[in-house]
């Protein structure tokens, strides 16, 4: 936003606050500018030495005249995405939860594999190690609402982004080339998790549901899927709302069979001439089980326009138990 005559500018936080210092006295117009929506003016009669309070509602997608609205979250989230991008310092990448809810992915390393430079390694179909512009995964850290977090693995580096369920999180954000105010050890990249602020919705009371199901025709199973996320907003001390309350559960249990075969090929002089033959194959069968299970807690106090006090958790639990049947027959020694 802007401030009309002035060089005065100022970006908003993610609830939309802002707040412009340095601005004369006397009457000012004040632009808003957000990608995908027209422009947006105000006035305001600004006092020397005194704060000024203003609102302004944005309006309509920007050069598009409608007689309906039809409300989208997919390009809320588009929105959302873009403009974090646009005011971004870094080169970042951003997927929104609107975005994320749009698919079938089970967990972050799947959502993230849809923004560009990133791509990931799977084990039994799904997404679990993610790889920055062609970095190895353990170059790369990871981070939850900022907070650094390690790896479950004894021997390396790189985090298993499939242990968080995609239900668990708000946003999605990927710095590729990191800023000097970030850890050196992030060559990759950066991968930061947000489970989101109650600030952010729309409306002061908000309460989603989602149920899937898929089958498994390999082992027969149904597999089932809940999420529920529930945002509220209250007053503390009377006057607007200053304190919220964001509260989110998913499960999974996903239970799925596969077939694998494996051979070993080498070269050969049994035959005379070296040939390169097979030496030994392997057939495989697969049982599979996993449960996943997220919650993520979100207490955030605003008593003042320029204050913000909060408390986040984010709790997950992944279990994964795979049982594995070999059958193993041996070429190398012609018997």
């Amino acid at each position: 936003m802007s401030v009309a005559g002035s060089p005065v500018v100022a970006l908003t936080d993610e609830a939309g606050a802002f707040t412009l210092t340095g601005v004369p006295a006397g009457a000012a117009t004040v632009t808003v500018s957000y990608l995908g929506l027209a422009d947006t003016s105000a006035a305001v009669e600004v006092a020397a030495g005194r704060a000024a309070s203003l609102n302004i509602a944005l309006g309509g997608e920007a050069g598009v005249t409608v007689d309906a609205v039809v409300v989208m979250s997919q390009r809320i989230a588009q929105n959302d995405a873009l403009n974090r991008y646009r005011n971004s310092d870094a080169i970042a990448n951003y997927v929104a939860a609107d975005d994320i809810g749009q698919f079938v992915d089970q967990n972050v390393a799947e959502s993230l594999q849809r923004l560009p430079g990133v791509s990931i390694t799977r084990d039994q179909g799904e997404g679990r190690f993610v790889s920055v512009r062609g970095v190895g995964p353990g170059l790369s850290t990871v981070t939850v609402n900022g907070m650094r977090i390690g790896t479950p693995e004894d021997s390396d580096r790189a985090v298993p982004l499939d242990v968080i369920p995609s239900g668990s999180i708000d946003l999605l954000e990927i710095v590729k080339v990191p800023t000097p105010n970030m850890p050196g050890d992030a060559i990759g990249g950066s991968i930061d998790v947000r489970s989101g602020s109650p600030f952010n919705e729309n409306q002061n009371y908000n309460f989603r549901y989602r149920l899937e199901g898929s089958y498994s025709e390999l082992s027969e199973d149904f597999n089932p899927e809940a999420r529920l996320n529930y945002t509220s907003l209250f007053s503390v001390g009377g006057g607007q709302d200053n304190l919220g309350v964001s509260l989110g559960m998913n499960y999974l249990d996903r239970t799925f069979e596969s077939n694998n075969l494996e051979a070993a090929y080498s070269f050969n002089d049994d035959l005379g001439d070296d040939e390169f033959v097979i030496e030994e194959i392997q057939l495989r069968k697969y049982f599979v089980n996993r449960e996943r299970f997220g919650a993520n807690l979100n207490l955030e106090y605003r008593p003042t326009a320029n204050d913000t006090f909060f408390a986040n958790a984010l709790f997950s639990r992944f279990t994964d138990a795979e049982t594995r049947q070999r059958s193993i027959f041996v070429f190398a020694d012609a018997t």
